[in-house]
């Protein structure tokens, strides 16, 4: 059986090593098992916990709760709760415990003597009923956590609180007194009250007359006053003391070392047992001190010290300011006086002086006066014009700001009412539409509380003077008195009167000055409106042109006309171009480097006439770096000028012309093949015209020939033109032909296979047929209502090439396809195209023969393709010249890591594009050679392309590092073969300037990769 308890600590080892057979608890092994797993519960509790168990109730507890017991707790394992934890309060919750009652004890105080840095704890504790099996209590679960560092908190913050309000106390006191004595008594008086002391005093040096002086001091309890004079040399012990500066603290002044000993005994006699004294320093020099005594020994705390110092610096600071008042109200008695006032003439006139004077004596003074009349009007000239341009300013700061014109037009017209003080206010705009006023902005001063000024009526007033055939001759005027006195500002622009500010209600009407400020700040508020519309305008302009730039399907551009730098793009670049449009700012290089080689000088140099005003349309390819493909763009390029007329920037619009580029060429191959197919059935007509005229005996009858073959053909092209890729069934050609002639259904009959003849099988046997039938018609079968046409065909098979076997057979008609006399010699149309035609045209044979009740035709053919006259196959669709960049042909490079070197940005970056298009993985490209040398080591090219000069001179370092490693490599340089150092000489050298196609066909054979076309 596993050792238990199983908790890892002191107590549980201790509790497994007890023999428990003598205690209340019994064997160890025996106890129940709501016991142990109490125990399990209180071992593994976080705070102390115990266990009472039994009659008399024998205790065990953990590891936490022995530290509160503190000495060699684990000997009183067992021993009853009582004599563990005896207090009357833990009688009375153990007797109720075990009562089946539960208890909480919050914040109770213990004494642990055990403890030496703090020799108690406040705890929180909850004791639970234990019952045995039968449901009697026998004992109780104790479990506590440590709530010291919360009561402690909590007291200092009500001590704090009370020190608060005590120091409030004291400083509301001390201020409404001016004499420092009443300073001190007061002061005294509030701590000693404050800290139930028996005395407080506050002591003042006078270290050049030797003496302490003792002013005032507090007293209770009959204590004796220490007030008075006092010898310094009587009190040499304290005063080293206080020149320390800390406040010094005495529990008790019998047995101190601080205080020599005659001292301490007479002090003591005086009632001084606990002390405290807080020097008092003005400047670092000791001025005096502020004391508290109680006439027993005391523990003085961190709180009463402090208290004490707070107090020390208030009486301190009180009697300063009270010395400061009674020195200034002492200079005062004798200050000159300077004032302002204002006289009457002896002409009635009244005028501002300034008079300066001082007091001879008690009862009289002398005084010069000097008239400041003119100064007044200046600085009041002064004030306005600062008024105003800070008015002015305000709007213009504003502007900005505002959100909207009738949010700057409500603003410019507060400060125009507050600057002339007026309580309402109207501002209105001309409508250009109407010649009539919208409505800007209204104001009404919350001043105007009685309602005296109606803004509506200031409204309704201008309105009513505010005509169109008027408005240009608006002047500032007063030109009624209702609603009071009313100031009108027009604003203008160019000399148009384009708004107006209305002003009314100024208490006493409008001065000439007030009128001048308002005329001032009217072109201000002018002008601000009109930046606001023009900034409001521009915005909502830019805003369309961002909505028309998201939407539009071809690519908006912006360049800077002098670095070609990229300030702007549509969303359109990344599906025209394959970038994305934060990545097309900037640098020019960023979208330059994806053009074709062969395109880009030519874009540059339209670029360079835009700069210098000219427009441009031009067309280039690019390598669309999103999918690899080459495209066509076309773009309209113009330039963008600033107020000066000079090209600030480029702007253009680039579309993706390739599908039209394409387009256009599948037009050429097109027309070149119509015009090939209509002079092949011109021939084929010329010939049915021709040879139908053989045959003909008479015009009608020719005209029926040649109509009947010539809607023959027709309908057979119409046939395959509407399906150029799929054949004819035999079965409707023949169908299609014996209808339309036959009398009735009953006189053909059609057995075969369903067999699809190619374009050019199905011209040949649509004319053969209709030739039969016409003759049928005629002279054969059809042209008797008993008659009868049979037509059978079957797939054959000669030397393993499927071939068509069609018999045509007629019964019961006059048998002749060449009736007249004198004609047999002569071969018709329709036995030459049987016999002649399909064999030369199918590659196969015909023969007919006439019986006495019709015709007898036999066809075979080999069911190969063959293009029809007129073939409408679309031809291949065509691909976008790569230029330069195109690598058709070239060795394929997959699974290769090229390292690029390279310090000319476009051949760098076309040679990566040339390499990515066979397949190579682009380490780089790098301009210098130390960035590729790391790339070296770190990367592990398969191949290189590098050039030598990669700064002053030529370097062979990278060289060499690729030599020893077995890298292959091709130089493109500008130099000739003699710079290259011999150990080199096997290495390909590529001459500046170079063709892409050059330097990948080089490099592949370098690494043993055959082209794909090495013809």
């Amino acid at each position: 059986m596993a050792e238990w308890p199983s908790v890892p600590s002191p107590m549980a080892r201790r509790i497994r090593a007890l023999d428990w057979t003598a205690t209340t608890f019994g064997p160890i092994e025996h106890w129940p098992l709501n016991l142990r797993s109490i125990v399990d519960l209180m071992l593994g509790a976080p705070g102390p916990a115990a266990i009472g168990w039994g009659a008399d109730q024998s205790t065990l507890f953990n590891d936490a709760f022995a530290d509160l017991i503190g000495g060699d707790a684990a000997a009183l394992l067992g021993r009853p709760f009582r004599e563990i934890w005896a207090d009357r309060e833990t009688s009375e919750i153990t007797a109720a415990v075990l009562a089946g009652k539960v208890r909480l004890g919050s914040d109770q105080y213990r004494e642990l003597p055990h403890r030496a840095d703090r020799p108690f704890a406040w705890l929180t504790s909850s004791w639970t009923p234990l019952y045995d099996g039968g449901g009697t209590p026998i004992g109780f679960y104790l479990a506590s956590f440590e709530t010291t560092e919360a009561v402690l908190a909590k007291r200092a913050l009500q001590e704090r609180e009370i020190q608060q309000a005590y120091l409030l106390r004291l400083s509301d006191g001390l201020r409404a007194l001016s004499d420092p004595v009443a300073i001190q008594r007061e002061a005294c008086r509030q701590l000693g009250e404050q800290l139930r002391t028996d005395h407080a005093y506050h002591v003042v040096l006078h270290p050049a007359e030797g003496v302490a002086v003792i002013e005032q001091d507090y007293t209770r309890g009959g204590v004796r006053s220490f007030v008075g004079s006092y010898s310094l040399a009587v009190l040499h012990w304290f005063v080293p003391l206080y020149r320390k500066g800390q406040p010094i603290v005495v529990a008790d002044m019998r047995t101190t070392d601080l205080v020599p000993e005659p001292e301490r005994t007479t002090l003591a006699a005086d009632g001084v047992v606990a002390w405290i004294a807080v020097p008092l320093m003005s400047r670092g020099e000791l001025v005096g001190a502020l004391c508290v005594v109680r006439g027993e020994a005391f523990a003085w705390s961190e709180a009463d010290v402090a208290l004490v110092s707070e107090t020390g610096e208030r009486i301190w600071t009180a009697i300063q300011r009270a010395r400061a008042e009674t020195l200034a109200q002492e200079n005062d008695r004798h200050r000159l006086f300077l004032q302002e006032v204002r006289l009457r003439r002896t002409d009635g006139q009244y005028r501002g002086a300034s008079r300066a004077g001082q007091p001879l004596g008690m009862d009289r003074f002398v005084s010069l006066s000097v008239d400041i009349a003119e100064r007044h009007r200046a600085e009041e000239r002064l004030r306005r014009n600062n008024a105003l341009l800070n008015a002015i300013n305000h709007i213009f700061d504003v502007t900005l700001g505002a959100a909207s014109e009738s949010e700057l037009a409500d603003i410019a017209l507060k400060v125009a009412a507050e600057l002339v003080a007026s309580p309402v206010g109207f501002m209105g705009a001309t409508n250009p539409r109407t010649g009539r006023l919208d409505t800007l902005a209204i104001f009404r001063s919350c001043e105007d509380s009685g309602k005296r000024h109606s803004a509506a009526a200031l409204e309704g007033a201008v309105r009513s003077l505010y005509e169109p055939a008027s408005c240009h001759n608006l002047a500032p005027s007063n030109p009624y008195q209702s609603p009071g006195s009313v100031l009108l500002l027009p604003i203008k622009q160019d000399g148009a009167v384009i708004g107006v500010v209305a002003l009314a209600g100024r208490s006493g009407g409008y001065r000439p000055e007030d009128r001048e400020a308002a005329e001032a700040l009217a072109p201000a508020i002018g002008h601000a409106l009109l930046s606001k519309r023009a900034e409001t305008g521009l915005r909502e302009s830019e805003q369309r042109f961002r909505q028309f730039a998201q939407a539009s399907f071809d690519f908006l551009w912006i360049l800077n006309a002098e670095t070609f730098e990229g300030e702007f793009a549509s969303p359109a670049v990344q599906r025209v171009w394959g970038i994305d449009p934060d990545a097309s700012l900037g640098d020019a290089r960023v979208w330059a480097t994806h053009l074709v080689p062969e395109d880009r000088p030519a874009a540059f140099a339209r670029l360079e006439r835009v700069r210098n005003g000219e427009t441009a349309v031009y067309e280039f390819r690019i390598l669309r770096p999103s999918d690899g493909a080459f495209r066509w763009l076309r773009t309209h390029t113009f330039p963008i000028v600033d107020e000066d007329g000079r090209v600030r920037r480029i702007g253009g619009i680039t579309t993706d012309v390739t599908d039209i580029h394409q387009a256009e060429h599948h037009q050429r191959v097109l027309l070149a093949e119509l015009q090939h197919r209509v002079r092949n059935i011109m021939a084929l007509i010329r010939s049915i015209v021709v040879r139908s005229a053989e045959r003909a005996e008479s015009v009608s009858d020719y005209a029926a020939l040649v109509s009947g073959r010539l809607v023959t053909l027709a309908r057979v092209q119409s046939r395959l033109t509407r399906a150029p890729q799929a054949g004819i069934a035999i079965s409707t050609i023949l169908r299609d032909e014996l209808a339309a002639r036959a009398e009735h259904d009953d006189q053909y009959d059609l057995a075969g296979l369903e067999i699809e003849l190619a374009p050019k099988a199905a011209e040949v046997l649509t004319l053969a047929i209709h030739e039969l039938t016409t003759n049928a018609l005629k002279y054969g079968a059809l042209s008797s209502s008993g008659g009868r046409v049979t037509v059978r065909w079957q797939r054959i098979e000669r030397k393993d090439i499927p071939w068509l076997s069609l018999l045509w057979t007629e019964t019961g008609g006059r048998a002749s396809i060449e009736p007249a006399q004198g004609q047999g010699q002569r071969r018709g149309f329709g036995t030459e195209l049987i016999e002649g035609l399909i064999p030369y045209e199918l590659c196969g044979n015909g023969r007919i023969e006439l019986t006495p009740e019709g015709a007898c035709c036999q066809l075979e053919f080999p069911l190969t393709n063959g293009a029809s006259i007129l073939e409408t196959h679309a031809p291949p669709p065509t691909s976008v010249n790569g230029g330069s960049l195109d690598m058709t042909g070239q060795a394929a490079l997959d699974g290769h890591r090229i390292l690029v070197v390279e310090n000319e940005f476009y051949l760098a970056n076309d040679t990566a594009r040339a390499l990515n298009r066979v397949g190579a993985t682009v380490l780089g490209p790098y301009s210098d050679e130390a960035t590729a040398l790391r790339s070296l080591d770190r990367n592990r090219p398969t191949g290189a392309v590098m050039n030598i000069n990669l700064g002053r001179q030529a370097a062979f370092g990278l060289a060499r590092a690729l030599t020893e490693r077995g890298i292959p490599f091709v130089f493109v340089t500008g130099y000739e073969a003699e710079a290259i150092p011999p150990e080199f000489a096997d290495v390909p050298r590529l001459e500046k300037p170079v063709e892409l196609r050059r330097i990948v066909g080089s490099l592949a054979r370098q690494l043993g990769e055959q082209p794909l076309n090495p013809a």
